[in-house]
């Protein structure tokens, strides 16, 4: 027996535009060029750009704050909370088990 799998298409409906380029290169040199000429490593600068985020592009503490608002929701009647990966400087899952009595998954 075939199994018949059907492909539905249907109108774009919202979000961002899938065919906007990713980012606006002009807007991301001028914002890395002038963290350079501030003294930093161009690793640096490109590293805080990402994490700002552009004019019209979140960052990556936008993200980050997204999914811990979502992971609130979803974890809002359980009474567990994560503890937050900035307060400990440790951003690794083994040291966050550790400061967090996880046992260790096999």
């Amino acid at each position: 027996m075939t199994a018949h799998h059907r492909s539905r298409y249907s109108r774009y409906r919202g979000g961002p535009d899938p065919l906007a380029p990713p980012v606006d290169l002009a807007e991301a040199l001028d914002a890395v060029a002038e963290d350079v000429m501030a003294g930093y490593s161009p690793r640096h600068a490109l590293q805080e750009y990402l994490r700002r985020g552009g004019r019209n592009r979140e960052g990556l503490d936008d993200l980050a704050g997204r999914v811990q608002q979502r992971r609130s929701e979803l974890l809002g009647g359980t009474g567990w909370t994560a503890p937050s990966t900035k307060s400990r400087n440790c951003s690794t899952l083994p040291c966050w088990r550790n400061a967090n009595s996880w046992p260790a998954t096999p």
